[in-house]
This record gives C-alpha cells, structure tokens and sequence, in this order.
C-alpha cells in the first residue's frame, strides 16, 4: 500500500471517528432531517404511506434500515395515517427487488394485500419519488407520507416536491439515528457521509 493511499485511509477514519464519537453528530443531523417525532406524537395524515427502498442483503434478508421503515409504515397505517402503503425501490445487483421483498415482509406482519401498492423501478430517491407521483396520478389526491430514516427525510421530501407530490415526513421514531450507542454512531457517521454527497449530487443535477 503507498504512502498516498495508507494517509487517505487515516485520514477517513479519523474523520468518521470525530463525526460519530463527538457532539459533532448532534450539531449536522438537524441538517439532515425534519424534527424528531415524538413518543405518542400521531402520525400525519395522507392518502398513502410511502417507504423508501434501501439494499437487501445477498440472502435475501432486510438490513436495520429497511426493517425500521416497515414497522414504522405498519405502525401509521395500523394508527389511520393513510389507507395504503407504497413499497418503491428497484432491482438489486444480486437480483432482489427492495420493493417486493419488503412489501412480502409487510404482509407477512400484517397489512392486508389490497393495501399494498408496489412501485419496483426506482433506482434512487429522486426516481423513488418520481415514479410513485406516476403511479398515483390520478388515483390519489392529497398529500402523501414519506417514511424513511430521519437523515435521509430532508432530501427526500424536497424531491417529492420536485416530482410535484406533496408530502409530509413521518421520521421513525426508534431509529438507531438516534440511540448512543458506538455501533449505531459509527453506522450514523458512514450514513451521513454518504448522505452528503447525495446532497451534493441532488444539487448539481437539479432535483432539489
């Protein structure tokens, strides 16, 4: 390994370090997310929840991220947030596609098959919200629910917004965003990163 290579991985790891084991955290995800529900604190209203896709697992089996966004989806309609959930994600290179499997999941923990609408193209969150504002036109009107991790809501709805879908957050109460712990600060930090950049790449593209 060069000189080069082993400081830009110090360097990296440093910086991951200060972001997830400093009050560093605290001060940027406000950046990143609407206010934080609150215990007890009701959903919003809407005509249909919409949970962001996010990878599955060679297995087949769902990350923390994603099992998060369907207990929350499930929690909302259970709650009379909205009359259907929407699962929008696309195929995976190792051949899953997010919206199926976690729609499967949903199911499987209760929501009835007529209250699950699939959305199986997207590929990012700007063609997440894209392609869902296409399939609901005109079979829906009002405002949606966007339900996904409280750093990724910020850019979320402003490209709901672009797609000319109104919505409202629905941050998830529980996350690990939100919790202490060195694990989940140091997934926050990887998470945030790479959640700046997207920022970044929304911005030079025009999608916010």
């Amino acid at each position: 390994m060069s000189r080069t290579i082993a400081a830009a991985l110090i360097a990296s790891s440093c910086v991951l370090a200060i972001v997830a084991f400093t009050p560093l955290t605290l001060w940027v995800l406000p950046i990143f997310r609407p206010e934080r529900a609150t215990p007890g604190q009701p959903p919003p209203q809407g005509t249909a929840l919409i949970v962001l896709g996010t990878a599955v697992r060679d297995d087949g089996s769902l990350d923390v991220e994603a099992t998060e966004r369907i207990d929350a989806a499930l929690e909302g309609w259970k709650s009379g947030a909205a009359p259907l959930v929407v699962f929008s994600g696309g195929t995976d290179t190792n051949g899953y596609n997010e919206a199926s499997v976690m729609k499967q999941r949903a199911i499987e923990d209760g929501l009835p098959t007529q209250a699950a609408i699939l959305e199986a193209r997207s590929e990012n969150t700007h063609e997440n919200a894209c392609f869902t504002a296409d399939l609901l036109r005109g079979q829906i009107s009002g405002q949606v629910i966007v339900v996904t991790q409280p750093y990724h809501l910020g850019r979320a709805l402003r490209m709901f917004a672009h797609c000319g879908l109104p919505a409202a957050p629905w941050p998830i109460r529980h996350s690990y965003a939100y919790t202490g712990f060195p694990r989940d600060r140091l997934r926050l930090a990887f998470t945030e990163s790479r959640e700046t950049l997207a920022w970044i790449k929304a911005w030079l593209r025009r999608w916010i």
